[in-house]
């Protein structure tokens, strides 16, 4: 994907490869600046299942890309040490692959007995509140000047209809960034209703939770809400 899809600058990897020294050190200098990232364009797509609905696709410079994959490759192992066993989504330690066999292996040999909840966190990632994220983020014990880097992407700008907004809650979407953020902001609940049910998976804004008891299940979606 890297050499297929372009930043909102135009440029794709591909197109660094003669002046690759120069970007990276401009980009190396802006975040021990902690300089503003660029707006990043939002387009709006037809979603796949109903193309009478759409999905928000935001698109960044090649540059700010290069910078949100640098602080990716040095934090994800901090994030994924902490974060609780029951998610499986932009995890290296944990496909969602495993997820999914785990509940098709569960289903056939407890669909006879058990209660479900299956859930979708409708506009999970848009409604996400900037001071909550940073206080579950302050757990981790980041220096001040990592924390600094993350909120440059938790609080980045959109071009949307030729006007420039910072959205006061909500991530923009786009970098490698935005899953470690996503993950962290519902893994209060994860560690809470792992072990409280019978078997338990998050994926993303999916889960699903098998128990014998239907007033378990109960419970746990009012908590839930």
């Amino acid at each position: 994907r890297s050499q297929r899809y372009a930043g909102w600058d135009a440029l794709k990897f591909s197109d660094i490869e003669l002046n690759s020294a120069q970007l990276i050190s401009e980009a190396r200098e802006e975040l021990l600046n902690f300089t503003d990232l660029a707006p990043a364009v939002l387009l709006k797509i037809p979603k796949k299942s109903n193309p009478l609905k759409f999905r928000e696709i935001f698109i960044y410079k090649l540059k700010d890309r290069i910078k949100a994959q640098a602080i990716y490759q040095v934090v994800e192992p901090y994030f994924d040490a902490y974060l609780s066993p029951w998610l499986f989504s932009y995890r290296s330690s944990h496909p969602s692959y495993f997820a999914a066999r785990s509940v098709v292996r569960h289903y056939r040999k407890y669909q006879a007995r058990d209660f479900v909840l299956v859930a979708d966190a409708t506009d999970y990632s848009s409604n996400i509140l900037h001071d909550v994220l940073l206080e579950k983020i302050s757990r981790l014990d980041f220096p001040a000047e990592v924390v600094k880097l993350f909120t440059l992407f938790i609080k980045n700008r959109l071009l949307q209809d030729g006007k420039i907004i910072r959205p006061t809650f909500g991530l923009i979407s786009g970098t490698p960034l935005t899953g470690l953020f996503a993950n962290l902001y519902l893994d209060d609940f994860d560690k809470y209703c792992g072990p409280r049910a019978d078997f338990y998976r998050r994926v993303g804004d999916d889960l699903i939770i098998f128990d014998q008891r239907a007033e378990r299940i109960g419970f746990l979606h009012d908590y839930l809400l």
